[in-house]
């Protein structure tokens, strides 16, 4: 295309690229009658430029649309390669996030993504960092106020608290939510947006999941053997518990319940049970 504009500007303006318009020396003065050369040039590139304006708007115009297209490619694509891996990051349906502790937020950013997806994707991504922030707090994890959200989830993985496809999804969407804050004319379609949103909302139920199943597992070591047998045979049935690995240890049990759906079930059932062991415990008084 730049070839093209070239051959366009020489044939439009030839003396302009010829070397018989051109002086031999500077010294192009009023004196030796050279005022016109002096003049040709700025004349001529104004000229050329006018004439070519066009051309060359569309042409740097097409560069943009290739670079934002781009974007928009990459950020739908890594979002898909994330909802294939849900699964493995053990994040929660997405049905289940429907029931979330805030709908009335998870409503509102559904709206927002498509007034303003960079507002949108920002905000789903805030989600994220609160129950990451809560995690530090509750898993005692000793790092400085304010820690960034990444330095905790490296942090809850060298611990071995979280899996590391869960720590991967994190990172990407972290990733993705400054590509949003930072890219200049940032425009992502809706679908991808809402995709985004719901895997952040996801993510960050995940960690909570994670949060809620280390604190049990604590809470079951304040039982006695009786106790312990006692849980089980209230919340597990006879087959589902000889599927469990025997012997049932605390962590065992918890991450069978995780996987099952039951870590309210197992939290109902110590605070009505055992009360005495655990007040003050309450998670949601905790979080």
């Amino acid at each position: 295309r730049l070839a093209h504009l070239y051959l366009e500007a020489r044939f439009t303006f030839p003396g302009l690229f010829s070397a018989a318009t051109r002086p031999t020396n500077c010294q192009c003065t009023v004196e030796n009658g050279g005022l016109g050369v002096a003049f040709a040039w700025p004349l001529t590139l104004t000229m050329l430029l006018f004439t070519l304006k066009k051309p060359l708007f569309k042409l740097l115009g097409g560069v943009k649309r290739f670079r934002y297209g781009d974007l928009e490619a990459e950020f739908g694509e890594t979002v898909q390669q994330l909802e294939q891996q849900a699964q493995e990051a053990e994040l929660p349906s997405t049905e289940s996030i429907k029931t979330a502790s805030q709908p009335e937020r998870t409503s509102s950013l559904y709206r927002l993504a498509e007034i303003s997806p960079r507002a949108a994707i920002t905000e789903a991504w805030i989600l994220v960092e609160d129950e990451l922030y809560k995690a530090s707090t509750r898993l005692r994890l000793d790092l400085p106020f304010r820690t960034p959200p990444i330095r905790i989830v490296q942090e809850m993985e060298k611990q071995q608290l979280i899996h590391y496809k869960l720590a991967s999804t994190i990172d990407k969407l972290r990733r993705l939510r400054n590509t949003a804050a930072h890219e200049k004319d940032f425009d992502i379609k809706t679908d991808d947006v809402i995709d985004y949103i719901n895997l952040s909302i996801r993510s960050g139920e995940a960690v909570s999941i994670l949060v809620k199943a280390h604190t049990l597992v604590e809470w079951l070591y304040k039982l006695d053997e009786n106790q312990f047998q006692n849980l089980l045979n209230n919340l597990l049935s006879p087959a589902e518990q000889d599927s469990i690995t025997s012997p049932i240890s605390r962590e065992s049990f918890i991450n069978d319940m995780r996987l099952f759906g039951k870590l309210d079930s197992v939290e109902k059932f110590l605070l009505q049970t055992y009360p005495d062991l655990f007040t003050g415990f309450n998670m949601k008084a905790a979080s």
